[in-house]
């Protein structure tokens, strides 16, 4: 879709290197050019990279606890934000600031795979008055349940954007990095139309799931 071309941020796991490899840099699938990018200096700390049978790339964090998580160069103001994810156990904390709540995905550990995408309680009211939607699907967030395998996350902002400055990382508390697998991420600090939303749902969902689902505008 032409919508992507004015994405903030978009990164293709596909674009990483070979099989296994441990990745310092996510680079923009655009071209760097001055774009944010994802990184981790610490070689201990850095998501590999993981080909299926399907010979697609995957970015894998090592599972919630492992430490392993990226840093973005420069903060995202997420107004409509995309994730193809495939989890496996428990995604852990998908976005989010290196102090504060913000974007907090809810899926710590595998025996919370059924938790809900946002913890209500603990997530940040500008997550909580946006609309969430799974593979094209609109759900409430606070109530809908984390389940495993391939699937496409979205988020977009009701009164205000949510910052964004890592993947994995909840606020720096020691234990609370690490997550599943991330095979495409998409950032946009604009609001999308409906058109472009379903151009970008249909894109993703058929590149990573094969398919396109049905989507619902109402909870």
């Amino acid at each position: 879709p032409d919508c992507l071309q004015n994405a903030k941020m978009w990164l293709d796991a596909n674009d990483l290197a070979g099989d296994g490899s441990a990745i310092q840099t996510w680079t923009d699938h655009r071209g760097a050019d001055g774009r944010p990018s994802m990184s981790q200096n610490t070689e201990a700390s850095r998501p590999t990279s993981v080909t299926d049978a399907a010979s697609k790339k995957w970015l894998y964090f090592g599972g919630y606890g492992s430490g392993k998580y990226g840093s973005l160069s420069s903060k995202i103001n997420a107004i409509h934000a995309f994730a193809v994810v495939k989890q496996v156990g428990g995604l852990g904390f998908l976005w989010g600031m290196n102090a504060n709540y913000y974007v907090s995905f809810h899926g710590s550990l595998t025996a919370n795979l059924g938790s809900s995408f946002w913890n209500a309680s603990e997530c940040s009211p500008a997550v909580l008055a946006g609309q969430t939607y799974l593979d094209g699907r609109r759900i409430d967030g606070g109530t809908e349940t984390v389940k495993a395998g391939i699937q496409l996350i979205e988020w977009e902002a009701g009164e205000r954007p949510a910052p964004i400055l890592n993947f994995f990382n909840d606020r720096g508390i020691a234990g609370r990095q690490g997550g599943d697998y991330v095979g495409e991420v998409v950032f946009f600090e604009k609001h999308l139309s409906d058109t472009e939303r379903q151009q970008v749902e249909m894109y993703l969902m058929r590149k990573w799931e094969g398919t396109v689902k049905p989507s619902s505008v109402t909870i």
